[in-house]
């Protein structure tokens, strides 16, 4: 795209108006943190972080934490170092544009919101994620149909588990605990 293309004025301008790029409420994003931080994870990466806001507020809530996020889009990584530099979190926390599928390190918990396409979708998440963090915890964003979806709806999101129970088995197939 061109930098003028109006879509990608959109994007930037919808993009500005949240802290992170999935429908996460600012309460619902704190008992994410909470989970991740009270596991005090030497390391935590976040795979497709955007601008990584919830990987910073992680950062901060532990202070043994170090951080890295993974994003393919180098506008949205210069934007999340630029909010790293913050006093007490510019050695603990780096950005990387980086496909997550290349990123051959470790790491002890693993944000994922909304980036299991990175994995070539939902089926293929939760065994990606274990090469990266083979124990520890990881939170998953991820969609799924509560109702009927209609044509559009399908035509565009394409397939998706029916339900969370669906949703929630999908992980425990591949031996991770819900």
């Amino acid at each position: 795209m061109e930098p003028d293309d109006p879509t990608r004025l959109l994007h930037a301008a919808g993009a500005a108006a949240v802290p992170w790029n999935c429908p996460l409420d600012v309460a619902r994003a704190g008992v994410l943190v909470d989970f991740i931080a009270a596991a005090a994870p030497a390391r935590l990466v976040d795979l497709g972080c955007g601008e990584g806001e919830l990987l910073r507020r992680i950062v901060e809530a532990s202070p043994t934490t170090r951080g890295v996020g993974l994003d393919l889009d180098p506008e949205a990584v210069v934007r999340a170092r630029g909010r790293a530099g913050r006093p007490g979190l510019e050695d603990r926390l780096t950005f990387e544009v980086c496909d997550v599928r290349d990123w051959s390190q470790h790491a002890d918990s693993a944000l994922c919101i909304g980036a299991e396409e990175a994995f070539g979708g939902l089926e293929r998440l939760y065994s990606g994620i274990a090469t990266i963090v083979p124990t520890g915890r990881a939170v998953v964003g991820a969609g799924f149909w509560a109702d009927e979806p209609n044509e559009w709806s399908r035509a565009v999101f394409g397939d998706m588990p029916f339900g969370l129970d669906q949703l929630a088995a999908l992980p425990v197939a591949d031996g991770w605990n819900v």
